[in-house]
């Protein structure tokens, strides 16, 4: 809830459609299906933004959700230009609200950009 209090600090309604769609995106990253952390974030990118569990904000809340993930995860997203990797982020986070989910690119694409802390980047 407070990813998507932050959401709502640039704009839109407050307020859930569901608590229930909202606990169910939350959750299943977590059902031991998902053993990458890539495969966990494409699993919150199409719950998180497909459910549409908020009234607005969902797919603001997707992203801070997934970078919170990331960072608590010892990851952090990395690539060239950091402009270019939000773009990315931004389009897939949008696919998926909109029902067109490619879930092999998307953990494609975070394996791609997924890079654990204090390694070199080489």
């Amino acid at each position: 809830m407070e990813a998507h209090d932050r959401a709502l600090q640039f704009g839109g309604r407050p307020g859930v459609l569901s608590r229930d769609l909202i606990l169910s995106a939350i959750a299943r990253p977590y059902t031991g299906y998902y053993s990458s952390v890539a495969e966990k974030c494409a699993a919150f990118v199409q719950s998180l933004a497909g459910n549409h569990g908020f009234t607005d904000g969902n797919k603001r809340t997707t992203l801070y959700i997934v970078d919170l993930y990331i960072r608590r995860s010892g990851y952090h997203l990395a690539g060239s230009p950091l402009r270019r990797l939000n773009q990315d982020l931004e389009r897939i986070i949008l696919s998926s609200a909109a029902g067109e989910f490619d879930r092999s690119g998307t953990i494609r694409w975070f394996e791609d950009h997924l890079h654990l802390h204090g390694l070199d980047e080489a």
